[in-house]
């Protein structure tokens, strides 16, 4: 009994809710710009017409008819629906479609009618948010893929008008919510940054940035990398002796795609040369096959690997160390009042310099001197000029120069040894003497020459101061005569010679030797 009473009262509440006949519309509340949103109208009875009208904003959007074919029919599409845009139930209960937001923000409104037998229209409304926004974007900094140790920072960016976001992190164990704006004062642009320390068991897991806007959700989301970064083991400092001496690498990595470069030789920061090393498996060996000054310096192996399209390269230097005995890298002698005989010296280790001569060791003197001084030098390796430090021994000789001077230089690893040839200066300085004697011998005689001739010459004058026929001539304030005037030939005769008008103030010939009593060293005329 009970059980029919209850079917009775359920009976009744279902032919009441038919009796109301109301329709339903459904749709999201919030939506992107750009964004499809889908309309479902439903109604408890067939509408007449098994037709539903929607409107969009107060117009028609379209109208979808259940076919007696089975078939739904869009009149916006202008043909049968697609199961991607519209559909509807078999029954004619339930209309469904697609929708394209265009509008930029704000809200639209939307509404279902159908015109429902024995209660004419009958019509439902929902409000839809539009939001307009761009992302999020997920990138890193340093740029994947990552070296494990590194600290990594993650960045999320999203570009709203809204003020309602929320950024949510699941990345690499750091699950966080938050909200950050970027940019200058009225930015649109929002961002939110994670950092994490990066490790090896991090490869190949998934980093993921959601952000909210005003309930529409996106995500953005990366594969995270990480490139094992190889290890190379070697030798820091290998000393070489006399004889070849071999370098080598070992590159330690989990990659299988690795390789060598050249090794690179330098000296002082300076690249001078480029080497081939033999490869046998994952060593690279480096024979260096002299002993020599010129092979010191830095020797860099150069390796790498390739994880996906990255390459990374690193590279681990060797000191090549060259225990030999001093070098002379250049010898000069200076000559003048002070003879220098000097050598410039490259050595690793302290020298100690010993002159001598004639194998009699040099001690300091006045004559000879010494000296020892430590300065950056020049040296030519491989064709390339290197400065490094070096030593100039210098002996000063003021004496003359003998033969035989010999520099001995010795360091920890051995002695060297070098003569200077001195034979050409003495010649040099012979020649000089001679010449200059032979001088100082040919001035002489011109010099005597010169002072013979001029005392012979002043010895013939004074034997002829007393001569016949020479005339004085008077002047009118002399009282004797003063200038002599000689003749070719004597006057012929005693023949006087007489002007007509002497005038004062003019020399006056006169023939008289009784005026005027004096002593004069020319002979008269007679």
């Amino acid at each position: 009994m009970d059980k029919i009473i209850s079917y009775l009262i359920i009976n009744a509440i279902m032919i009441f809710l038919t009796a109301q006949g109301s329709v339903l519309l459904s749709a999201k509340q919030h939506v992107k710009r750009y964004e499809n949103v889908g309309l479902n109208c439903s109604s408890d009875t067939i509408p007449i017409g098994k037709t539903a009208n929607l409107e969009v904003n107060g117009k028609s959007f379209t109208a979808i008819t259940l076919l007696s074919t089975g078939e739904c029919f869009s009149s916006f599409l202008r043909n049968q629906c697609t199961p991607d845009v519209c559909a509807c139930s078999s029954r004619g209960l339930w209309y469904s479609h697609r929708y394209e937001v265009v509008q930029h923000v704000g809200s639209i409104n939307i509404t279902c009618s159908m015109i429902l037998k024995g209660h004419g229209s009958s019509s439902d409304s929902v409000q839809v948010n539009v939001i307009d926004f761009t992302g999020p974007t997920l990138s890193t900094d340093p740029e994947l893929p990552f070296q494990a140790g590194i600290k990594a920072a993650f960045i999320c960016m999203a570009d709203t008008l809204s003020t309602n976001i929320q950024f949510i992190w699941e990345c690499l164990g750091n699950n966080k919510t938050m909200s950050e704006k970027a940019g200058l004062l009225n930015s649109t642009k929002y961002s939110s940054v994670i950092m994490n320390d990066i490790n090896m068991h991090h490869d190949g897991n998934i980093c993921r940035c959601c952000i909210n806007v005003d309930g529409i959700t996106a995500k953005s989301e990366i594969s995270v990398s990480i490139i094992r970064t190889p290890i190379i083991q070697s030798t820091e400092i290998v000393t070489c002796n006399s004889s070849a001496v071999n370098l080598s690498c070992i590159i330690k990595t989990g990659l299988p795609s690795y390789g060598f470069n050249l090794w690179t030789h330098s000296v002082n920061g300076i690249p001078i040369r480029t080497l081939n090393g033999s490869m046998y498996g994952m060593e690279s060996i480096l024979e260096v096959e002299t002993c020599s000054y010129q092979e010191a310096g830095e020797y860099t192996c150069n390796a790498w690997i390739k994880h996906g399209e990255t390459s990374l390269v690193v590279n681990k230097n060797i000191s090549l160390e060259v225990n030999a005995s001093p070098v002379i890298i250049s010898m000069a002698v200076f000559p003048g009042r002070k003879t220098t005989l000097s050598a410039s010296i490259f050595s690793s280790t302290e020298i100690i310099p010993v002159w001598q001569q004639l194998n009699e060791t040099i001690v300091n003197s006045t004559d000879l001197m010494q000296t020892l001084d430590r300065r950056k030098i020049r040296i030519s390796v491989y064709n390339k000029s290197i400065e490094c430090d070096g030593y100039i021994a210098n002996l000063s000789i003021s004496s003359s120069l003998n033969v035989g001077y010999v520099l001995f230089i010795r360091n920890a690893f051995g002695e060297t040894t070098l003569l200077f040839d001195t034979d050409e200066l003495i010649t040099q300085d012979l020649d000089s003497t001679v010449s200059f004697d032979l001088q100082v011998l040919v001035f002489s005689i011109v010099a005597l020459g010169i002072f013979i001739f001029t005392a012979s010459g002043a010895v013939i004058l004074s034997k002829g101061t007393k001569h016949p026929n020479v005339i004085h001539i008077i002047g009118p304030h002399e009282r004797c005569p003063s200038i002599p005037i000689y003749h070719s030939a004597p006057a012929s005769g005693n023949t006087p010679n007489v002007y007509d008008l002497p005038n004062p103030g003019y020399l006056e010939v006169i023939d008289d030797d009784s005026s005027c009593t004096s002593t004069n060293h020319y002979a008269e005329i007679d």
